[in-house]
């Protein structure tokens, strides 16, 4: 940390402001690791995991279709639209999502 702060102190040379607030945020970020507890940290990063999961599944759906049954698809939304029209939300764009929750 203080080899971090002296680098920065060098590299802006007179500007003691730049390095002040450099300084800050590193505390900032330091103090708010610090205070959470571990297992709220683990939970919140697994919801952030399944928001993620959420919203990239259907995407990874429509790839491995296109990928495995590319020639029927025109593009991309010819693609999202068959597969929805075929299978609905749930068992076509949302298929397997919970392996993907598990993963998370």
């Amino acid at each position: 940390l203080s080899t971090m702060q002296s680098a920065a102190t060098t590299t802006k040379g007179s500007n003691s402001e730049v390095s002040a607030s450099i300084t800050v945020n590193k505390s900032a970020v330091q103090s708010s690791t610090s205070t959470t507890p571990l297992p709220q940290r683990m939970v919140i990063s697994a919801l952030a995991g399944m928001g993620a999961a959420t919203f990239c599944h259907p995407l990874d759906v429509v790839r491995v279709q296109m990928q495995t049954e590319g020639v029927q698809y025109k593009n991309t939304l010819d693609a999202v639209a068959q597969i929805y029209r075929r299978n609905g939300l749930k068992q076509g764009l949302y298929a397997g999502i919970s392996a993907a929750y598990l993963r998370q």
